[in-house]
């Protein structure tokens, strides 16, 4: 697939079954995948309104990041509870556990990476931006999405405000800032097996 530059707008919003948020869906691999017909990936975004149980996702790896809110409390039984206050901060989780998300202070919006495990792996690094460019390599699919401030990508020359994205993918590039409070989230996918450059 080629290059992409994607904003908000491009995002897919669905409502959950219970009513108790709206995902903004930002890429799914297959593109023509569902949720019910299965998937190797998923990037998104969720707006949660109130407290209740989150979706389990059995057979997938999940990576949650605050993007705004007062923070939100997972409980997962047996598996231990934690509490996500931190902005951009992520936090690594089996799909497999059950969820349930208590809002301490309010409705919050985060970002999802979601992975099937037995096919493919993900990597989620948030990196700080200076006029130094970072340096990306993706032989397979790399997704930048801006975070706060504003980031450029070379050589495709292409400038990302916040909450935008771009899909790289076999093919060298790099992120600088073009703002001093720039940050920018790098998730990449790489098939089970195949070692992370």
């Amino acid at each position: 697939m080629a290059f992409q530059h994607l904003r908000p707008s491009d995002y897919l919003a669905m409502p959950w079954k219970d009513g108790g948020g709206v995902t903004e869906q930002i890429a799914i691999e297959p593109p023509d995948a569902t949720l019910a017909s299965g998937f190797l990936w998923r990037l998104s975004m969720a707006r949660v309104e109130r407290s209740g149980p989150f979706s389990r996702f059995d057979g997938y790896d999940r990576t949650l990041l605050m993007l705004e809110g007062g923070g939100l409390d997972l409980d997962f039984g047996g598996h231990g509870a934690v509490r996500l206050d931190e902005s951009f901060r992520p936090f690594a989780f089996s799909g497999d556990w059950e969820a349930n998300a208590t809002l301490p202070r309010g409705p919050v919006r985060d970002l999802g990476v979601i992975s099937d495990r037995a096919r493919i792996r993900h990597e989620v690094r948030v990196l700080t931006l200076g006029a130094e460019p970072v340096s990306i390599q993706a032989a397979s699919p790399a997704w930048i999405i801006a975070l706060t401030g504003r980031c450029e990508l070379e050589p495709q020359r292409v400038e990302l405000a916040p909450l935008e994205a771009a899909r790289l993918e076999d093919e060298a590039s790099e992120v600088k800032g073009l703002s001093p409070d720039a940050r920018c989230l790098l998730v990449r996918f790489e098939p089970v097996g195949r070692k992370m450059a």
